[in-house]
């Protein structure tokens, strides 16, 4: 090989080095822009706030009412709110109660006095009560398929010919209870677990298998 074909050789070739230096930046640029930014949480044992609620009657010097518990049970003397039609809701102590633990219904009686109240009279009870503590992640972790089936975001690592990096899954989960902050997750068919670290918010719309990039160090805690 004479030298000026020696020369046009190495040109051609720092052309192609160039080239392909050029190419792998700017795949790895509009990567870089594709990645989505999230910050995480993970599972923790919480109480969830919920409404109890049901239907009564009145009758005589009592009012009546059934309800389906939640979480922890109702007690002699705890206060519900009480409304019947046309009045405001009034706070009444329920003066017994009693469980039928086949049907789980909850039958509670409230005091009155019958000058307050229409005989027959149909109200409304209801009261703000802490649940029992269960395994949850933030409610607004949860997402919805076009079924209504929920899932959840997990991070998991991948290998790829730059080494190690963050890829999020869907798992799909079992709701049970939720509150507009926490829901309580089934852990028993193994689709989460304790370890795992979930996507809990996303700069930018994610789906199964993508990259992301987080943004805190640690995933965030509930409190």
């Amino acid at each position: 090989m004479n030298m000026k074909s020696k020369r046009t050789y190495l040109l051609a070739l720092a052309v192609f080095f160039a080239f392909m230096y050029i190419m792998i930046f700017v795949e790895h640029y509009y990567e870089s822009i594709k990645t989505a930014n999230v910050d995480t949480c993970s599972l923790e044992r919480h109480e969830l706030t919920h409404y109890l609620e049901g239907n009564g009657v009145v009758s005589g010097n009592k009012i009546t009412a059934y309800l389906t518990p939640k979480g922890h049970m109702l007690q002699k003397g705890d206060e519900m709110l009480v409304k019947a039609a046309g009045s405001d809701r009034i706070p009444l102590p329920i003066s017994s109660l009693s469980y039928d633990a086949v049907k789980n219904k909850l039958t509670v009686y409230f005091d009155i006095d019958p000058k307050d109240y229409e005989e027959g009279a149909q109200v409304i009870v209801t009261k703000e009560q802490k649940t029992d503590k269960y395994n949850c992640i933030a409610a607004k972790a949860i997402h919805q398929d076009e079924m209504g089936s929920d899932y959840v975001y997990v991070i998991r690592e991948k290998k790829s010919i730059l080494g190690h990096e963050l890829v999020c899954r869907m798992k799909y989960v079992q709701v049970f209870l939720e509150d507009e902050e926490y829901a309580a997750v089934n852990l028993d068919d193994g689709s989460i677990t304790e370890s795992d670290v979930i996507v809990l918010h996303s700069d930018q719309a994610i789906a199964d298998g993508d990259k992301i990039r987080l943004l805190d160090a640690e995933p965030m805690r509930l409190h």
